[in-house]
């Protein structure tokens, strides 16, 4: 009996998978017009954030190395320091850079295409789902990473490219970063406290990308609509992904890397 009952059971497991069904459907890539679903536009401008500080993250560090605000620690490998940067050299031979430009204009695209989606969706009717005030929220933070992407790119590239265009002059990224600014003020009807908090965000923006159009009058009156004291930080977190941590504070904190060093700087 006892060996019956085990040959049982073997049976049984036999049986089993043939049972089950195994059969995996694959429903293939979101399809485009899913995107323009008022819900995903969360997702959307959280991706235009994350996207916005990757690319802050490789321009920073290599302009910190550059401008000797960071100096080399020995290493020209992982998060090192190449010899060209150490000499403070960014050339246009230096393929080491083509992933500073990819990452800044990867954020500048996909914030104004979030931008442009949630224009064309407008705010939701009544009785939607999502609230007008989360609409105004996220509408309204799309706007301020767009800005600070045209920012980005505007202070740290010699020329403008726009989605397949021809070479543009540089000011190009900071009159657009001006425009999206001016649209992020003017946001109304979002939730009071984080629409003040962006339009801050915004205005300090502003006054930064008109003192590079060379509009001071104006730069300094958006200068005076920002508290003393005002903080707007771009978040990192360490959980073990590139695109999510402060490259400059994990390749100084953490070994084998110690890429880089304050010492012999003013930080220090």
């Amino acid at each position: 009996m006892h060996r019956a009952r085990i040959a049982g059971f073997a049976l049984l497991l036999m049986a089993a998978p043939v049972a089950c069904d195994t059969n995996v459907s694959n429903p293939g890539p979101v399809q485009d017009e899913f995107l323009n679903d008022r819900n995903a536009a969360a997702a959307m401008v959280s991706g235009a954030g994350r996207a916005l500080s990757q690319g802050m993250n490789f321009i920073g560090y290599t302009g910190a190395a550059v401008a000797r605000e960071i100096h080399p620690a020995g290493s020209t490998g992982s998060f090192g320091i190449s010899n060209r940067w150490q000499n403070g050299e960014l050339g246009s031979d230096d393929s080491d850079l083509d992933e500073h430009w990819q990452q800044a204009q990867r954020a500048r695209w996909v914030a104004e295409e979030a931008v442009r989606r949630l224009e064309a969706a407008g705010p939701p009717p009544a009785g939607s789902l999502q609230t007008p005030a989360v609409y105004y929220n996220t509408l309204q933070l799309a706007y301020v990473y767009a800005g600070f992407a045209n920012r980005l790119l505007g202070e740290n590239m010699c020329d403008a490219v726009i989605d397949g265009s021809g070479k543009l002059p540089n000011a190009t990224y900071f009159t657009r970063a001006e425009s999206l600014f001016t649209k992020a003020i003017a946001v109304t009807g979002g939730t009071a406290a984080t629409i003040a908090t962006q339009a801050q965000a915004a205005y300090a923006g502003r006054a930064q990308v008109r003192v590079y159009l060379g509009k001071w009058t104006e730069a300094v009156a958006d200068a005076g609509q920002i508290a003393i004291g005002f903080v707007y930080n771009m978040p990192y977190y360490n959980i073990g992904d590139d695109a999510q941590r402060n490259r400059i504070a994990w390749s100084i904190g953490n070994t084998p890397y110690r890429a880089h060093t304050e010492w012999n700087t003013w930080y220090y």
